[in-house]
């Protein structure tokens, strides 16, 4: 449980101002991890750690581990002078780094491609933990308010590498705004995620502490001046 606390998915904080939580306390950490997180490796020139829009990908994330380094490629459609493209490949997965978050969070197709990393001086095997829905249900659930911080979380990461150029001449109020939206619609998507097919009571003043936050930030955000400011 100490990788995961190390990473700022599982064991940093939301970062809201005046909003901001522990994503998972220690004792969840520790009943995530005994609920099923196992580990995993890829090697190069094989099957990959995760493989783009496959059907059987969704639901989890990895926590990159050891020294372990990672690809992260994307297709490129194929053209009629190029019918058979490489892919793109489009970043780094370090040790500490998680990928597949949104996946884990809503039960989407992986984004992305994570393969061992090619290059010269890096170990041919890449190991990594897996964290499924499964670890993470009983959680949720108790406390939804993690839903919040770890939607935050990705919706900050996506805004800086997927949509880094849709930021460009963009003011910060505007971009704080926007990545606060993303992460509410992530946080909705991620609840009827863990929750469908359940009929269970969760902590009523747990959720009512999350929806009014929501609420509040929503209104504040859609109402300009400082009040948006703030609630970025």
């Amino acid at each position: 449980w100490e990788a995961l606390r190390a990473t700022a998915l599982f064991g940093g904080g939301a970062g809201l101002f005046l909003c901001s939580e522990p994503t998972l306390t220690r004792g969840e950490l520790r009943h995530v991890v005994s609920a099923g997180t196992r580990r995993v490796a890829a090697r190069q020139n094989e099957r990959p750690l995760c493989l783009e829009n496959d059907p059987g990908e969704r639901g989890a994330a990895y926590v990159v581990s050891g020294n372990s380094r990672g690809d992260v490629v994307r297709a490129r459609r194929p053209t009629k002078f190029d019918p058979n493209p490489v892919p793109e490949r489009v970043g780094v997965a370090k040790p500490g780094d998680v990928v597949c978050a949104l996946s884990l969070l809503t039960g989407s197709k992986v984004a992305r491609t994570v393969v061992a990393s090619a290059a010269a001086r890096a170990p041919p095997k890449m190991k990594a933990l897996e964290v499924n829905k499964k670890c993470l249900r009983a959680v949720v659930l108790r406390r939804p308010t993690v839903l919040d911080a770890m939607a935050r979380v990705v919706a900050a990461e996506m805004a800086q590498t997927q949509f880094a150029d849709d930021r460009r001449g963009v003011s910060a109020a505007v971009s704080a705004a926007n990545e606060l939206r993303m992460a509410a619609r992530i946080a909705d998507a991620g609840w009827s995620h863990f929750a469908t097919g359940w009929r269970t009571w969760v902590k009523v003043g747990s959720t009512v502490r999350a929806e009014c936050r929501r609420k509040i930030i929503r209104d504040k955000l859609f109402g300009g001046g400082a009040g948006a400011f703030f609630a970025a």
